[in-house]
Order: C-alpha cells, then structure tokens, then sequence
C-alpha cells in the first residue's frame, strides 16, 4: 500500500485532491463539487474518513460507488502526499498538505462549526453570512482575514432545479394530497425524543403523504432507549400514507415537498430556500442549551417558522401553513440570504477555488452546472 501511494507520486503528472469525511452526509454535501472535477483529467480525488469511529472508509462511501482505488484508510493517507485536503472535520488537518480547505457539515445558530480549529486551515468555505459573523464575533477571524471565502452550501443548489426527475411517482405519493417532510433533529433529551413520537403520531392523522427522515443518531442503539427502527416500521404497516427516507441526501425529498415539520435542525434554513412553509416543534430551549452550548437563542427565534405544540397544536399549524403558504415568505427570503451564499451556484464556487489553489484554469466541464437529474437519479 505504501509502495502504491510513492509511485503515484513520482509520476507528478495530477493533482491530487484529498476529502475526508466522518459520516455519509459529508460526501453528500461534497458531492456537486466531486461530479464537476471527476471530470477534469488534470484532477484525481482520493476518500478516507472514520466510519462509526473506525476506519473503515470503504464502508463509508460505499453507498455512492466510488472506486475502491482512490479510497485510502487514515493510517496510509497520513504516509501520503496531496494537493489539496478538503473536509468538514479537523481531526487530519495537521498533516503535511500544500493547502487546507474547512468544508462545513452545514450552518445553524447551534454554532458547533465555530471553532479554533478552524484557524488551522488555509481556506476556509464559508456557507452564509450568519456563519462568517459568527466567526468574527468569536474573534476566530477578523473581518478582512482572505482564509474567508464567501462560498455558500454546494448540496442545496439543485434545490432551485425545476427538472422533475420522477421521485414523486416513484414514491407513489397520491398527487391530489399535499405532502409533508418531517425531518427532526436528535438530541440526547429524553423528553425532546419523546415529543418526535407525539408529533409523528400527529401528522400521521393528516391528509397527506407524509416523508421521515430522520437524523442518523435516531437509529444508534447504544443512545436510544427507544428502538427507532421497530417503532418506525409499526408506523409504517399502520399508515399507507408514511414513507421513510432512507436516503443520506434530503435535498430531492424537499424540492417534491409542499411543507417542511422540523425543530431545531439545519433543514430549516435550507427548505427556506424553497420558499415553502415551516412549522417548527417548540422545544425546551434551556434544555437544548445544556447540549449545544453556542446556541443562538436570539437567531432561534427569528427564523421564519411557526412553532407549535405536538398534538392537535400541530395539525392546525401545519393546515393552517398550507392553505396560506405564501404567508411568511419574506422572512423565508430574508432567512436564506442570512444563511447561504450564492444560492444555486455555490458548487461552482467551490471548484472555482480549488482551481486557484491548485493553480489550474477552468475546463469546459467545470464550467458547466451540475446535472441535478444526475444527482438524483
């Protein structure tokens, strides 16, 4: 293994860029960026990452088809010599790279991205303005420091794709009911977890298609007492009308949605994109507090949401949002230009970047957008 990685050196004839991941979502969000360079014949891009904390990267990008010889474990990669290291973690960045990129997982006013850590990197791709003042305030960065580049969130450009790619019929959602996407957050509160069941309990008495997706950590037995899966599929056998997404990308699940249920998870910001209603649970924000230490109590409550009780609270919220969707889309505008840079094109910012840093002009492939039908089909 170690003679593989030295002779790829030696030839000196590409880039090699390095992306490492913790969980499947990471490459999700990478991948706009990864169909545009794969293409580039100057480029290789290799994978590792920890997979449930070990490392075994091949089970982490296995579900994407990735060939098995650019996927390398962390303890070879650390032997090895790249152009670029590209991530969303910051647990191989002192290893010997040309440049560093921080690669954010997502943005919310939980704050768990702003960190030192990310001092250690050369670049660092900003999603929104909330985040870069974010840093600023923290005094992370100064203002004009140029590791900052205004990039946006490359995963939720297809969000703004009208090409219908089929889902809804491959769903077999029923076209004449709205559909609902409920997608919580998971947090290690008992009562908070106890509140997801009573609001799918809820929705599941409405007429409506209904998607779950839920975060990974619902279906992690060692910090769960309740045993997701099996209570999930009772909900399933129960209700005809309830679909769970067992996909590790929400973005084509949102764009066929007509309303998103949700908490306090970073889908908020990005269904706001959509311009379409949100009805968050209330929640106990003392208690969320305790577990996110950074939350913004203050950009929590301004978001562009209606909150309500689980129960019969919820069902009139969620009704009343449907038939007046239109209701709050200022403030949905006004969230997601908080939130996100260059909606619909942050992916080719992305790569416009790691160009500069990899010295290399752009190629007709790296000019051309994304196929979204691609990504989803």
């Amino acid at each position: 293994m170690k003679l593989f990685f030295k002779s790829r050196q030696k030839k000196g004839e590409k880039k090699k860029i390095f992306f490492a991941g913790v969980c499947c979502t990471n490459f999700i969000q990478f991948r706009p960026i990864y169909e545009i360079l794969k293409h580039d014949q100057r480029i290789e891009i290799f994978f590792s990452g920890m997979y449930q904390s070990k490392d075994r990267p091949r089970e982490l990008y296995k579900p994407f088809g990735i060939d098995k010889k650019f996927i390398i474990r962390e303890k070879f990669a650390k032997l090895s010599k790249f152009d670029i290291y590209i991530s969303p973690d910051y647990h191989m960045v002192d290893n010997s790279y040309s440049s560093t990129i921080q690669f954010f997982h997502t943005t919310s006013f939980r704050n768990f991205s702003v960190s030192q850590e990310a001092r250690k990197f050369d670049q660092i791709f900003l999603i929104g303005p909330y985040m870069k003042r974010k840093f600023i305030e923290a005094g992370i960065f100064a203002a004009e420091d140029p590791r900052l580049k205004e990039v946006g969130m490359p995963q939720t450009d297809s969000l703004l794709d009208n090409i219908d790619t089929g889902l809804s019929k491959r769903l077999g959602l029923d076209e004449n009911l709205p559909t609902i996407l409920y997608a919580p957050v998971w947090a290690p509160i008992e009562s908070f977890l106890e509140d997801v069941q009573k609001t799918l309990k809820a929705l599941t008495t409405l007429k409506a298609n209904l998607l779950l997706k839920l975060h990974d950590k619902f279906y992690y037995q060692q910090v769960n007492k309740i045993r997701w899966r099996e209570y999930l599929d009772s909900i399933l056998k129960e209700n005809k009308n309830v679909q769970l997404i067992n996909d590790f990308d929400i973005i084509p699940y949102m764009r066929i949605s007509d309303l998103l249920v949700s908490d306090v998870s970073a889908v908020v910001h990005q269904f706001s994109i959509l311009d379409k209603p949100i009805v968050c649970m209330k929640i106990d924000v003392d208690q969320f507090n305790k577990y996110w230490p950074s939350l913004d109590r203050q950009a929590y409550l301004n978001r562009a949401v209606v909150e309500a009780n689980h129960g019969e609270a919820l069902k009139e919220a969620v009704l009343g949002e449907l038939a007046n969707p239109e209701r709050l889309s200022q403030k949905r505008l006004a969230m997601n230009q908080e939130y996100f840079y260059n909606i619909g094109s942050s992916a080719k910012c992305a790569v416009s970047q790691i160009y500069q840093l990899l010295s290399l002009g752009d190629t007709d492939e790296s000019k051309t957008f994304i196929s979204k039908k691609e990504l989803v089909s």
